[in-house]
This record gives structure tokens, C-alpha cells and sequence, in this order.
């Protein structure tokens, strides 16, 4: 092989390089499944006497399966209707989605972005919230992103707050 033909191999191995750098940057647009269960815990952290509570769930989606830890705290605000008579106003929640890999995504809400409606007669409720990604640690470290997810359960034992959940995430990924 001559010169030549080295040369237009290192400029074809070049080229290809520069065109995959943008699509590892790329946004992934996301898709996730959960079901899990969770429970109250004994934190308040704006003095209303509703807690923090924290739900943990098995997870599948676009970048496989995974498992998902939810903290959030809702205060009341009113009624989402006549069935579903008490509703709330998110206050802050976070989230960590942790994959095979130990790759982990970090998903981050704030006051008024979700709500959550309650029928306190049969325990069930339902509710969305939206917010961003803001990092991470493995493949995720520099994530940047919005999501949104769409939630429902049962509470199974109000004096704990112990409940199923299942629901959700939609939104898109960025990894720089």
C-alpha cells in the first residue's frame, strides 16, 4: 500500500469520527415504564404536617431495565373533582433512576410542576409531574433534559401512607 492510500484512510477514519461525536450528544428521546410501591416518611419540609414520601419501582424502558427511587412532597391545594375530592400541589420531588450498568440519571421537580388527585375513601390516586434531568454519574454525568410522568396507585394502609404506584416517564435525554 502507498502513502497515498494511508493517507485516504486516515481522512475516511477521521471523517467518521467527527460524525459520530454528534450523536452520542444527541437528544434521546425516552420512554419508561415503573411499578413499584412506596411509603411516608417523617419529613416535612415546608411545616404543612404532609410528608415527604419515598417510592421505590422496577423500571424498563429505552436504555433497558432499571430501577427508580422517588422522593416527593405534596401539600393540598383543593378538589380535583367530586370523585377524586382532595388535591395537591407538588412541592419538590427528586428522583434516581439506576440501570445494570450502575450508570444513574438524576430527575428533579419543583414547586408547582405536578400534582397528585386523592379519593380518600378508596385510596386511589393519580397524578403527573413534570421537571428536568440534571445529571447523573456514569454514562449519565452531564444529562440535561425535561420529562414528564404520569402516575396512579392504591393506597393499601393509611397509617404508614404504604402504597402501590405504577406510571410512566416520557421526555428526552441529552448526554454531553
Amino acid at each position: 500500500m502507498n502513502v497515498r492510500c494511508y493517507r485516504l484512510i486516515a481522512v475516511v477514519f477521521g471523517l467518521c469520527l467527527l460524525s459520530i461525536a454528534p450523536i452520542a450528544a444527541a437528544d434521546t428521546t425516552i420512554s419508561i415504564r415503573y411499578a413499584g410501591t412506596g411509603i411516608d416518611t417523617a419529613v416535612d419540609t415546608d411545616a404543612d404536617t404532609f410528608t415527604v414520601s419515598l417510592d421505590q419501582a422496577r423500571a424498563k424502558g429505552t436504555f433497558g431495565n432499571s430501577t427508580i427511587a422517588i422522593t416527593a412532597e405534596f401539600t393540598p391545594t383543593g378538589s380535583c373533582s367530586a370523585v377524586f375530592t382532595v388535591e395537591f400541589d407538588l412541592v419538590y420531588s427528586a428522583a434516581v433512576i439506576t440501570f445494570p450498568d450502575l450508570s444513574q440519571l438524576f430527575g428533579i421537580a419543583r414547586r408547582s410542576e405536578g400534582w397528585l388527585c386523592l379519593n380518600p375513601s378508596t385510596g386511589q390516586y393519580y397524578g403527573q409531574v413534570d421537571g428536568t434531568y440534571e445529571g447523573g454519574s456514569g454514562r449519565f454525568e452531564n444529562a440535561s433534559g425535561a420529562f414528564s410522568s404520569a402516575f396512579n396507585g392504591q393506597f393499601l394502609d393509611t397509617s404508614v401512607g404504604f402504597r402501590s404506584i405504577t406510571g410512566s416517564v416520557e421526555g428526552t435525554v441529552s448526554r454531553r
